[in-house]
């Protein structure tokens, strides 16, 4: 169960703001491993599984299971990459963060 931390409401968006502007590496996401996680109202299918996962040169793709194969989205990262979705990857590898520690959870 997540715990309530104390932030004061109008502090939120600033937080937010400034991580999605920032570039930086979480050291807990691996990369070439898929962080995937089941969403709630599967109904007991066991389908529909959203996945993130980065390659070596920091490039974000994502993919839900069941959905043909090749159909991955790419973010890619700024700069010689061509990369035109920073915030967006920069929310996804937050995102990694979240499946992982929601998945360690699970399996406690």
């Amino acid at each position: 169960m997540p715990r309530k931390i104390k932030i004061a409401d109008d502090d939120i968006p600033a937080t937010i703001d400034a991580l999605l502007r920032s570039y930086f590496w979480l050291p807990e996401v691996k990369t070439m491993f898929g962080y995937g996680r089941l969403h709630d109202d599967h109904d007991g299918t066991e389908t529909g599984k959203l996945n993130v996962m980065f390659s070596p040169d920091g490039d974000a793709r994502i993919w839900i299971d069941g959905v043909p194969s090749g159909t991955a989205l790419r973010f890619r990262m700024p700069g010689i990459g061509g990369g035109n979705s920073f915030r967006t990857r920069v929310a996804l590898l937050i995102l990694a963060r979240a499946i992982m520690l929601d998945e360690q959870e699970r399996l406690r």
